[in-house]
């Protein structure tokens, strides 16, 4: 990381814009993590920051790469009360069935659309939402319309990509923060169950040790089959 990286700091001029032009336009940032993990799923969270908390959120919130598990933990409790978030997962069986694409659509789909249905629930007006996601590449849920998929649609045409937007914009930063704790939290759990792979140290990646495990032991439900090296004797 270069001194000029540790610089870059998110900042709400996006969602402070979108709010005084329309108090009724809900700001939402989404991020994903996990898609390069050998092991475990993908995990998306769709993120709102309520207007009146704007003044008071850590001061430190950034991209999840660029804090500690402790920064991360800290800020992830802190803000529990100043935002309506939703995580959704895809699963290792889906990524494997349907690819990353697919996949990763799915859980920006289901993100989405749990945390629209937890505003709607909770706020009785009528809304509208300006949706961002970090990244190049918008979400096309044309592409889930091959997995029986339950949800409604959603309007992927409405949601904006930036580039590095989790370095950028406040609600995307809060949302990799919320992803990231949410995974780490559930691969710790998933250590109790294949400790052999020590998930609790490199939640799913492929480690030197995660993959001498693997190579030593074999596989375990959690794995994803589609992935190198695992693959190229597991397929």
């Amino acid at each position: 990381m270069s001194y000029l990286d540790l610089k870059i700091k998110p900042n709400l001029d996006l969602e402070i814009k979108n709010y005084i032009q329309n108090k009724n336009c809900f700001f939402i940032g989404l991020d994903e993590v996990g898609r390069g993990s050998l092991a475990g799923p993908i995990i998306v969270c769709a993120c709102w920051i309520k207007p009146m908390d704007f003044d008071n959120l850590p001061h430190n919130i950034r991209d999840s790469k660029k804090l500690s598990p402790k920064s991360r933990l800290q800020i992830y409790e802190k803000t529990k009360n100043m935002c309506l978030s939703s995580c959704a997962a895809c699963s290792p069986f889906e990524i494997d069935k349907f690819g990353l694409t697919i996949a990763n659509n799915l859980a920006i789909h289901r993100s989405l659309h749990c945390l629209l249905n937890k505003i709607n629930y909770r706020l009785k007006k009528k809304k509208t939402f300006c949706i961002y996601i970090d990244g190049n590449v918008s979400p096309d849920f044309s592409k889930i319309s091959l997995v029986k998929n339950s949800l409604p649609d959603l309007p992927s045409n409405q949601i904006n990509t930036v580039v590095k937007g989790d370095n950028k914009i406040v609600s995307v930063s809060l949302a990799s923060i919320i992803a990231k704790v949410t995974r780490d939290n559930l691969m710790q759990n998933y250590c109790k169950r294949y400790p052999v792979y020590n998930f609790k140290k490199n939640v799913g990646y492929g480690s030197k040790f995660h993959l001498e495990m693997i190579e030593k032991h074999g596989i375990c439900n959690i794995h994803r089959r589609s992935f190198k090296p695992i693959s190229t004797t597991y397929s």
